[in-house]
């Protein structure tokens, strides 16, 4: 007796769902077994400075540097002077002379994959022409440098730029000029970001680079994630980064150890 196409088809398709369910756990499987880390003391050698579980009920959420747009918190705000206060309370930094300060500039541009607009709105508004004139700038001044982390739109960049660009990429590339940063897919959030998802990025970005640039980033930036964690840094080491560069934003915990520490 023959099977009809329906049922045939249908147990098909539970058949292959089941059998992606059984390699996305032998993934993971095999990813604990293989951990790095896995034999050592991962354990922090020393308490946290503070817990949010304790602190977020004493946060004023409707104070007024909480609202995004009315006041934002550069340096010189008005609710935060950083800059008075670092010279209250280090007063020898005022007789720092210009001469022994040490300025490091770092051209960059950093691309979000997504926010206000489409990942193709983002690439042929904007990112298209930064790298266009990256490759080009950096041809024209030979002291230049330039630093580049999201590989999404460098891939899409690479699929339609000419020999001749790709060419110059690479060159700069293997001149160290233009230095791929953590090379991640994406420049991934590092608060509500599964671990497999901060790993499966990484892993898609360093692929990519490999095989189109035959290099392996060193160094990794990370300077736009909301919050950073534990997580990613942990990837990274395994990865085979030997520096992180962070920048540390002004959120609601920073803000009350500031005023927790301010003087009446």
């Amino acid at each position: 007796m023959s099977i009809p196409k329906r049922v045939f088809l249908k147990f098909r398709s539970i058949t292959c769902v089941l059998t992606i369910i059984f390699a996305y756990l032998s993934n993971v499987t095999t990813l604990r077994l293989n951990d790095p880390f896995q034999s050592r003391n991962c354990k922090p050698k020393s308490p946290p400075d503070f817990d949010s579980v304790d602190i977020y009920p004493q946060l004023n959420f409707t104070a007024s540097w909480t609202t995004w747009g009315k006041e934002k918190h550069f340096w010189t705000s008005k609710d935060f002077d950083f800059e008075e206060r670092y010279e209250n309370e280090n007063p020898e930094n005022s007789t720092v002379k210009p001469s022994q300060v040490q300025v490091f500039v770092l051209p960059y541009s950093h691309n979000d994959p997504g926010w206000l607009q489409t990942f193709e709105g983002y690439f042929y508004s904007k990112t298209k022409q930064i790298i266009n004139n990256a490759v080009i700038k950096l041809s024209s001044y030979e002291n230049m440098t330039f630093a580049w982390s999201e590989i999404s739109f460098l891939s899409k960049w690479w699929d339609e730029a000419s020999t001749a660009q790709k060419d110059l990429l690479k060159k700069h590339v293997k001149e160290r000029r233009l230095e791929i940063l953590t090379g991640g897919w994406v420049m991934s959030d590092e608060s509500c970001s599964s671990f497999l998802g901060l790993l499966h990025q990484l892993v898609e970005g360093h692929q990519w680079i490999k095989q189109h640039l035959s290099v392996t980033p060193n160094a990794a930036w990370s300077i736009d994630p909301f919050g950073h964690g534990s997580t990613m840094p942990y990837i990274l080491k395994a990865a085979g980064i030997d520096i992180m560069v962070i920048q540390v934003k002004l959120s609601v915990f920073k803000v009350h150890e500031i005023l927790e520490n301010v003087q009446p």
